[in-house]
């Protein structure tokens, strides 16, 4: 004998009336609402499709006006989907439970409601059973393909987001690196200059001592030849052309020596430049030129 399909109306009669819902103190327990949920095609996850409260407006409805108005709303939303098979469960509750107490499996079969008591669908051995089963598989394995894509999508896009962070943090670290490097060269060159600086000044005041020896002791310590010379190069560290053009436009150097003073200038500090050139070659004592720069 064959297995007599449960319509929707007797479910919901069943349901709203079931004398097995009670209370701890074993008061009946009443049906306060209704819901409709549809099965993703793979099995994992719902989407609510409609809902009735039977404690407001809908208080008082037959069991009739119910399941027409469920299924109404569960064709509609099965023609979505065209042709094919369909998934939905019926859900009740009761008194102030959060969580169903009852359910009823049912399925569409191009649109239109199909009663069933399992959520597998069943096809009869024959050519439409079977062109149902095919159609069946056939949106299984587009779901599966599709769920397939999506994964790898988003597996790509957060591999992508995770790889730009990591380059982005590289980049920031090569260019504080190269920041810093670029400091310790203008610190390296600022020393440098000073160092060159100090030698200079260095060199000047030991090159007046002769002058300076022989003024104070009014005697011939250091030949007057050196002495002459390191004030005239002093002179020379001190003027330009421009300005000894000037001393003999005001009389102080007599024009015929003009352009000895300028030669006399552009040799000395030819010569110095050339020294400061030499400096900047030598390599520091310290591998760490910023520390010790110039071997000092």
């Amino acid at each position: 004998m064959s297995r007599k399909f449960q319509t929707l109306e007797d479910w919901i009669s069943q349901a709203v009336s079931d004398p097995d819902k009670t209370t701890h103190s074993g008061e009946a327990k009443p049906c306060t609402a209704l819901a409709v949920l549809y099965v993703k095609q793979n099995g994992v996850g719902t989407d609510s499709v409609y809902s009735v409260s039977l404690t407001g407006a809908s208080k008082g409805k037959s069991p009739s006006e119910l399941a027409d108005a469920f299924q109404s709303r569960i064709q509609g939303f099965a023609q979505g989907f065209g042709k094919g098979t369909q998934t939905f469960r019926m859900i009740a509750f009761y008194g102030s439970d959060k969580e169903p107490q009852a359910s009823h499996n049912l399925r569409t079969l191009d649109g239109d409601l199909v009663l069933s008591d399992d959520m597998a669908p069943s096809e009869a051995p024959t050519e439409k059973g079977i062109l149902a089963q095919l159609m069946r598989h056939l949106e299984h394995k587009d779901s599966m393909i599709m769920d397939f894509w999506r994964a790898t999508v988003a597996d790509a896009v957060r591999d992508r987001r995770e790889l730009q962070g990591e380059v982005n943090e590289s980049y920031k670290i090569v260019r504080e690196m190269m920041m810093n490097m670029e400091g310790s060269r203008h610190q390296q060159r600022m020393e440098q200059e000073q160092y060159a600086r100090t030698s200079q000044e260095r060199k000047a005041l030991m090159g007046m001592v002769p002058a300076i020896a022989n003024g104070l002791t009014g005697k011939e310590i250091f030949p007057k030849e050196s002495a002459d010379t390191v004030l005239v190069e002093t002179m020379a560290r001190k003027l330009t052309p421009d300005q000894v053009e000037g001393l003999v436009a005001m009389g102080i150097i007599p024009k015929e020596l003009q352009g000895v003073v300028v030669a006399r200038i552009l040799e000395v500090r030819e010569r110095d430049e050339a020294e400061r050139r030499e400096l900047t070659r030598v390599p520091p004592a310290n591998r760490d030129g910023s520390q010790d720069v110039q071997g000092n």
